[in-house]
């Protein structure tokens, strides 16, 4: 998944796949989650201050019984 934030964490895009799953009902629920966690990112930072900034992660999911 490919975010990016404001120096608060926040959103400032529509999140997007950076690399496919292979599943779409996967790779939906990743940008469902990476949406929900909109202000809970921590910022980059610059000289120690938080800034704007874009960057991708991996969500791993886990069937469980």
């Amino acid at each position: 998944v490919h975010v990016c934030t404001d120096p608060k964490g926040k959103l400032t895009e529509e999140p997007s796949i950076q690399e496919t799953s292979g599943t779409p009902r996967l790779d939906e629920g990743a940008l469902k989650l990476a949406k929900a966690a909109s202000g809970r990112y921590k910022p980059g930072t610059e000289d120690g201050n938080p800034i704007a900034s874009c960057f991708g992660f991996r969500i791993k999911f886990q069937l469980r019984n």
